[in-house]
């Protein structure tokens, strides 16, 4: 990206951040309630659209899972969207009412979005209410479901998500919530509607889940309806999450080939949870690193040797220790050099920081997502759930950007000496799928 090119992508963010409206102070419209039976409920409205966002969180993560059960929250997951879409009363199903239904899995919890028009969200809360209440996982559903996933997870799931996940078993060993390099598939054809059950009965109980919705301004009762949609579970026996940080162990590089015509380099390194103080700062520097085309993985390996295609970083916010990982598919002849390269900006960063003129950059953009992203209806419930389920709770998304605008030069240095201590290198060149 040349000079001028970068110059109109910095005033495109400012313009961003000037624009949209600041979320200081008491967050407008934004209220939580905590129930009788444990659960949490967060509300608030959308006075641009008729349109109405729910987000239902449910704190099972990694650490609910064992080798024997990994893969159950997928099957649950599945189960419930599966129960969500059917036809309502009238014969139609959500899709024909122009509702959106999604949810995903990630490392700490398990999400269900919905996205609707406003007349259609009481209906869609009575829907929910049916997942939240025993004995709502029939023997059809589980049976459909449970096929659909053993035939999806036969074979590879792709050179580059194969090596994802090698990473994380791999870095994962050294902390308490890993993802099992084997398992999945004998789990989810092991399993019975009777074990189901039970991983709901222990798991998807109220004090375990977060609901957080945004509905139009002039509708009234929805504070209500939430209430007694959540309200209707029964509280569970579910104990504590206590997530520990375990010893760092030493730096391990593992040399793989794969059914790829591509080259991968990935370079990993522990990094803060969500809740501590140095967040903000690795945020800026994982956004630094590969965040778009003025990064500095782009920069050094694409722009200036023409050595990958598209460089990237990743940063989970994780309520345990974390990890930012970047990475890059390059040709097979060109692993070893962008390997030393990616190690070599590692220390750069741990030696002298960031530039000044970048650290504004990407505090800019951070703050410009995270704006967007709470002027987006569809996007704000799962902001908003997403810290509170993870414990930072609702209010921190409104400090962020202070947060951001404090983050010194030294902030990053501190950091980066701390963190980037012990790497996880995974190389990879074609030619099938074995260690060496």
């Amino acid at each position: 990206m040349g000079l001028k090119q970068r110059i109109l992508f910095v005033l495109l963010i400012a313009f961003l951040i000037f624009s949209l409206p600041v979320y200081g102070g008491p967050l407008p419209g934004i209220t939580k309630d905590t129930l009788t039976n444990g659960a949490v409920l967060l509300t608030g409205w959308n006075s641009e659209t008729d349109l109405a966002s729910v987000s239902i969180m449910f704190k099972v993560g990694l650490l609910e899972e064992s080798k024997a059960t990994w893969g159950l929250r997928d099957m649950v997951l599945n189960m419930m969207l599966r129960k969500l879409r059917q036809p309502g009363g009238d014969g139609k199903t959500p899709e024909d009412k122009g509702i959106v239904i999604s949810g995903d899995t990630y490392p700490d919890y398990m999400e269900i979005k919905i996205t609707c028009r406003g007349e259609h969200l009481d209906g869609m809360l009575k829907s929910i209410q049916t997942v939240l209440l025993p004995g709502w996982v029939s023997t059809d559903d589980f049976n459909a479901v449970k096929n659909e996933m053993l035939a999806e997870r036969k074979g590879s799931q792709g050179a580059y998500q194969d090596i994802i996940i090698l990473f994380r078993s791999y870095f994962y060993r050294y902390y308490p919530y890993r993802e099992p390099q084997s398992g999945y598939y004998n789990a989810i054809s092991s399993v019975s509607i009777d074990g189901i059950r039970d991983f709901l009965k222990k798991y998807y109980v109220p004090e375990r889940t977060v609901a957080a919705i945004i509905f139009p301004q002039n509708m009234t009762g929805v504070t209500d309806a939430a209430e007694k949609c959540l309200g209707a579970a029964k509280p569970g026996e579910s104990q504590p999450i206590d997530i520990p940080w375990e010893p760092v162990e030493q730096e391990k590089e593992v040399r793989l080939s794969a059914y790829s015509d591509l080259g991968y380099v990935l370079v990993g390194y522990p990094a803060p949870e969500v809740s501590s103080s140095d967040r903000p700062v690795m945020d800026v520097i994982q956004t630094y690193l590969g965040e778009g085309f003025s990064s500095r993985l782009f920069v050094e390996l694409r722009e200036k040797r023409g050595l990958v295609y598209t460089p990237g970083s990743i940063y989970p916010s994780l309520t345990g220790p974390s990890y930012i990982l970047i990475f890059a598919p390059t040709a097979p002849g060109n692993v070893r050099k962008v390997r030393n390269i990616m190690v070599d900006i590692i220390k750069d960063i741990k030696e002298n920081g960031i530039p000044p003129e970048s650290l504004s950059l990407c505090r800019s953009i951070l703050k410009g997502k995270l704006l967007l992203s709470l002027d987006n209806v569809v996007e704000r419930a799962s902001v908003y759930g997403e810290a509170e389920i993870n414990g930072t709770g609702y209010e921190s998304v409104r400090n962020l950007p202070d947060k951001y605008d404090d983050i010194t030069p030294e902030d990053v240095r501190r950091v980066a000496g701390k963190y980037f201590t012990e790497y996880t290198i995974i190389q990879v060149n074609p030619g099938g799928f074995y260690i060496y």
